[in-house]
């Protein structure tokens, strides 16, 4: 066998290695401000702790990690729903989503863009990486969609 590992041919030996994942999220368990969740990224566990400062502070009444799961129901394929990361909800009331990205993947616009165009009156902060601007002209289109959708429903049911 020579110089290979334990049950490596030359052959094996011979073969191109895999390059190692560049992009891993390092999930871990959280426990902050009475809640315990599953944090998927190390940005995900920063902004919990962050938003458990500015909750200490006084400055939002709450937030929660995942707190909800919206659906698109004329969706057959690729993404059916989509849960932000956070909800924050402001001493006013006002509820804010928000989305922690280290990074853009087409999978991920495509939700932002789905989540628009179905509920178009709920707005997602992102958190972290920015949108390119063609990313970001998509979500827009996809809302104006869904608007201009919402307000012909309206309209009907009205009449």
């Amino acid at each position: 066998m020579g110089a290979h590992g334990a049950g490596e041919t030359d052959r094996d030996a011979m073969k191109p290695r895999k390059a190692p994942r560049k992009h891993v999220a390092v999930g871990s368990w959280v426990e902050l401000g009475g809640q315990r969740f599953y944090a998927r990224s190390k940005a995900e566990r920063a902004r919990a702790g962050v938003l458990e400062l500015v909750r200490v502070a006084g400055l939002i009444r709450s937030w929660q990690h995942e707190p909800r799961t919206f659906y698109f129901p004329d969706v057959k394929r690729g993404a059916v729903s989509y849960k932000p990361d956070f909800s924050v909800t402001y001493v006013d009331g006002t509820v804010v989503y928000e989305e922690v990205k280290g990074w853009w993947d087409a999978k991920s616009v495509q939700k932002l863009a789905l989540m628009a165009r179905h509920y178009p009156h709920i707005f997602i902060e992102t958190i972290g990486a920015q949108l390119k601007p063609a990313q970001r002209a998509r979500i827009e289109k996809a809302r104006d969609v869904g608007m201009r959708a919402a307000a012909k429903k309206a309209k009907s049911d009205v009449e």
